[in-house]
């Protein structure tokens, strides 16, 4: 499959899934408190510019614009036209949108704040594209992730099989994968998260089993 091919089939899928995404993102009572925590610790100050990467049909976005209040600007960047149609329609008008590949956005350094939600797992190569956001920071500026991983624990082996076929349901490309998805989710989350505590001058972490992760990294102010 050609780079041009997956980028497309990776399009058509998410703009199938495009309602059923927003309902779940909307409603998952964990995953929205993961959110709201990335983006509170994202600190982000009135004027800040902001990016929500892969930003689907906006759920993120409204926090984002009050964060950084009206003289900031956030902008969300997505593949998925029908993901972009939907987030344009219940977001702010101060936000703006791109449409483009996030491993490589089509956007300008000098940015304070990046989020990303289940989002850096889908590449083949997370670490590298947490280099190319990490590239794009503000001194001080701030990255953010939030991830599915292997649920640790006593509940592991429950989980896991349960999180496995959750993942073949919702992974545009996984019917190229023969192993189990869940220990391949297990190695990029560890890629992405590796990275970002590699480069950032500070760290924060939060974890929920394992099941939910999150991990923040701020830029050096001599970077």
């Amino acid at each position: 499959m050609t780079d041009s091919d997956r980028q497309q089939l990776v399009t058509e899928f998410y703009d199938r899934w495009a309602a059923p995404y927003a309902h779940l993102a909307h409603h998952a009572p964990y995953v929205r408190r993961f959110r709201r925590r990335a983006i509170n610790r994202l600190e982000l100050e009135r004027g800040d510019i902001a990016v929500d990467m892969g930003c689907g049909p906006g759920v993120n976005l409204d926090q984002l614009a009050h964060a950084v209040g009206p003289d900031g600007h956030v902008i969300g960047i997505d593949i998925a036209p029908v993901m972009l149609e939907r987030a344009r329609r219940e977001t702010p008008a101060a936000v703006s949108f791109v449409r483009g590949d996030a491993t490589q956005p089509p956007l300008a350094h000098g940015i304070d704040g990046i989020l990303a939600t289940f989002v850096v797992t889908l590449f083949d190569d997370p670490g590298e594209v947490v280099y190319t956001w990490w590239e794009m920071l503000e001194p001080g500026g701030r990255l953010a992730l939030v991830n599915l991983g292997p649920g640790r624990g006593p509940f592991g082996p429950l989980i896991n099989p349960v999180l496995d076929i959750g993942l073949r349901l919702s992974t545009p490309t996984a019917e190229q994968f023969d192993d189990d998805l869940v220990t391949l989710l297990s190695e990029r989350v560890t890629s992405a998260h590796g990275r970002l505590t590699e480069l950032a001058d500070h760290v924060v972490y939060d974890d929920m089993d394992g099941v939910l992760r999150l991990v923040v990294g701020t830029k050096g102010l001599d970077e």
